[in-house]
């Protein structure tokens, strides 16, 4: 078992509606939450390109964990960094190409 530390997050006023989708502001945990963010997408992209037909699939993974399928704009993304990265996790998320120089060759 791995315990990463606790997350702290709070409700802004005016963002958090009963009939849409929950949104929390992180506090404290949102290096945790990229970091595994960023492993879930390396996860994904491993099996699609192992071949192998397993239980879980990057598709599997997209729409458990990574995004919200039924939503468009910033309500697709599970996650939404400050603005500085913002761009380059929404890219990964993607499939897009990244800004040069901001991720190794193959990643």
């Amino acid at each position: 078992m791995c315990f990463l530390a606790t997350i702290i997050f709070g409700i802004e006023q005016g963002l958090y509606q009963v009939s849409s989708v929950p949104q929390l502001l992180v506090i404290d945990g949102q290096q945790r939450l990229t970091t595994l963010t960023l492993l879930l997408l390396a996860l994904g992209k491993a099996i699609e390109e192992s071949g192998q037909t397993l239980d879980i699939t990057k598709k599997k993974i997209m729409n458990y964990y990574l995004v919200n399928s039924e939503e468009e704009g910033e309500l697709y993304h599970k996650l939404i960094l400050t603005q500085s990265d913002k761009d380059t996790l929404i890219n990964l998320i993607l499939d897009k190409k990244t800004p040069r120089g901001i991720l190794p060759e193959g990643v």
